[in-house]
């Protein structure tokens, strides 16, 4: 059987455990992931008195490797186990797509989308304030455009870090010169990359 963890939530591994010859006090847990590059990744869990055995695996949307082996690995009185092991798979939780959509007008005229089709992400006038430069205007689009050829998962992990995201004091002001609401989240994805070019030394 093949264990599945995700890129967009975290998940948790729980077992019971059967110790003798020693406590569960004196007894450490942890999970090894190990992926096909030979890089590992190492998480701690916990044991209680009655040998309940939990490890919370974060989401693993830094992880470009998509398949490895899932290894429990158990430390009782230096002694070491490794009492479970599967093959495992990452994958992504969520996902979006249009199947079909129809807009139906009283007269009877149909007009449907065709599947997955995309727009571009071009910024409509209610997002930006009035009076600023076409250089920005510009710049903006060029962003979201650069956001939109992203790949699936690096756009979760974009949108992810943007929750609790602090941003530069100049790129507060900027954001607050160009758009309507800087807290939009397409402010946010013009603030990530702007900070993102800087940190590159890039000229934005």
């Amino acid at each position: 059987m093949i264990t599945t963890f995700f890129h967009d939530k975290s998940e948790k591994f729980s077992a019971d455990l059967e110790i003798e010859g020693t406590t569960t006090s004196k007894t450490k847990i942890r999970m090894v992931l190990e992926f096909n590059d030979n890089k590992n990744r190492l998480y701690y869990g916990t044991i209680d008195k009655n040998g309940k055995v939990e490890v919370k695996i974060p989401a693993l949307n830094d992880i470009e490797e998509t398949k490895g082996n899932a290894i429990l690995e158990v430390i009782a009185d230096s002694t070491f186990f490794s009492p479970w092991e599967s093959e495992f798979e990452i994958k992504t939780s969520k996902t979006v797509k249009i199947k079909e959509a129809r807009f139906e007008a009283e007269s009877e005229t149909k007009v449907k989308l065709i599947e997955n089709k995309e727009t571009k992400p071009i910024v409509v006038k209610s997002d930006l304030k009035e009076k600023i430069s076409e250089k920005s205007k510009s710049l903006v689009n060029s962003i979201l455009e650069i956001y939109k050829k992203e790949n699936l998962r690096n756009r979760i992990k974009i949108k992810s870090s943007l929750e609790d995201k602090k941003f530069n004091d100049d790129t507060i002001l900027w954001a607050n010169t160009v758009f309507e609401d800087s807290n939009s989240q397409k402010a946010k994805i013009c603030c990530y990359y702007i900070e993102k070019f800087k940190a590159k030394g890039v000229d934005k």
